[in-house]
């Protein structure tokens, strides 16, 4: 080796090669004619007959066996190259090992940085996306706040409303969508200022028909309460009749049987039975009682016998009863309880000679 190479530390092979003549067994006039000759479109197509079959089957034939000989011959022209080709490889492998030693820290630094740039350019495409999604977010609940409230109080509208104007200005903080988001916040301020006013009308209406359906039931409540003390009232009141009455058929059982009795004895004593002689009285005649004398137009009253039979009793007793019967009009249970009423009142007995 030279004593140049050594001190600029670089090392050159430097081989003589023979160049042989590369010769196929296919020249090139064959090989257009084949061209010519050997094209699909001069083949037959209907193969299904056997000797355009065979005539495809040659054509085929024949460019293998052409392409197998012009293999061999460059295996054969190649086997000198292929080891000198191995050489040349294997010391371009060392200088490149070398060179890769250097390179590979000081692309490392490199790729450490583009790594870093990229990094910090995704992550501010990733925040100026997320900011732009806040803000096309904030528009559409803005959009959606009068829907959302279609269902809600007039309270709950008035706290929208009160949010859309704590909200501040959208300069503030749409940014390029200002524009959009002012349009979108006027809107919305309107509709729900409609629909406020709207839901303010009908709760008024509410509360009014809630008020009055309540002091009407106050009211009704307070005239059943009425209701019931009078019914309770009635309830005592038809208890003591009740009771009243059960006295009265005890005295009217009790008045009809004393008639009954009355009744039976008088129709005993019907029979003729020698009467004793009347004691005559100072200045009565003995067979006929005098008249009543009036005074003024008054009936008086007839002077009674001085001895009465108790079948004169009875009589009396009985008429007066019939005399009650006869001026009562109404029912049976009317004229038995006129009866009673005269029994308690002390108005029937044989020494009453009214008429």
């Amino acid at each position: 080796m030279p004593e140049e190479e050594k001190q600029s530390g670089t090392t050159e092979i430097v081989e003589t090669i023979t160049t042989s003549v590369i010769s196929y067994d296919v020249s090139e006039a064959s090989l257009k004619e084949m061209e010519s000759r050997l094209v699909v479109k001069k083949m037959p197509t209907d193969l299904s007959v056997k000797k355009n079959y065979d005539i495809v089957k040659e054509a085929v034939k024949e460019t293998r066996v052409l392409r197998g000989k012009v293999e061999d011959r460059r295996k054969n022209l190649k086997s000198d190259a292929l080891e000198y080709g191995r050489k040349v490889d294997a010391k371009a492998k060392s200088i490149k090992d070398r060179l890769l030693a250097i390179e590979e820290p000081i692309k490392k630094l490199k790729t450490d940085h583009d790594t870093k740039v990229e990094i910090a350019k995704r992550e501010k495409a990733r925040i100026e996306e997320e900011r732009v999604s806040l803000i096309s977010t904030k528009i559409s609940n803005i959009r959606a706040l009068v829907g959302g409230n279609v269902s809600s109080t007039s309270a709950q509208i008035k706290e929208a409303l009160d949010l859309l104007a704590a909200g501040g200005t959208t300069e503030e903080w749409a940014d390029e969508f200002a524009d959009t988001a002012t349009e979108a916040t006027t809107e919305a301020k309107e509709k729900l200022t409609e629909l406020f006013d709207l839901k303010l009308a009908a709760e008024e209406v509410d509360k009014k028909a809630k008020e009055d359906e309540a002091k009407r039931k106050a009211d009704e409540k307070k005239a059943q309460a009425v209701r019931d003390e009078e019914a309770k009232k009635l309830k005592v009141k038809l208890e003591k009749e009740r009771e009243q009455i059960a006295k009265d058929k005890i005295e009217i059982a009790k008045a009809q049987k004393e008639i009954a009795a009355a009744k039976a004895k008088l129709k005993a004593e019907a029979a003729p039975a020698p009467e004793p002689e009347p004691i005559q009285e100072p200045g009565l005649n003995p067979v006929e009682s005098p008249e009543p004398k009036h005074s003024q137009g008054v009936p008086v009253a007839m002077n009674k016998p001085a001895v009465v039979t108790e079948k004169q009793k009875t009589a009396v007793v009985v008429k007066q009863i019939l005399n009650i019967i006869n001026s009562i009009e109404g029912t049976k249970m009317a004229k038995v309880e006129a009866i009673v009423a005269a029994i308690k009142a002390d108005k029937i007995n044989y020494i009453s000679w009214e008429n």
